[in-house]
């Protein structure tokens, strides 16, 4: 299958939705060091369990797309916001 775009991609395409769907949770991906990662603007932590809840499904996801998503940033093919904490 030849590659165009991130939504050609299942996985990639599903965790894109996901986010979206849950932006008020602050949940983001971005590149730390050159690589894709799941950014929590705020912080979270258990005791905050719909947040909790959400960051364990989108982690699930994110984990499945992570290969595909190094493979679009690596080829050019995304563009992915630079940690904020790295500038």
């Amino acid at each position: 299958m030849t590659i165009f775009n991130w939504r050609d991609i299942p996985s990639v395409a599903a965790l894109a939705t996901f986010l979206k769907e849950n932006k008020q949770h602050g949940f983001s991906i971005v590149l730390l060091n050159g690589d894709p990662a799941l950014h929590c603007q705020p912080g979270v932590t258990p005791a905050d369990k719909e947040r909790w809840d959400v960051l364990d499904k989108a982690l699930g996801m994110f984990l499945a797309a992570e290969p595909d998503l190094r493979h679009l940033v690596a080829n050019r093919m995304l563009k992915l916001p630079v940690h904020p904490g790295w500038r």
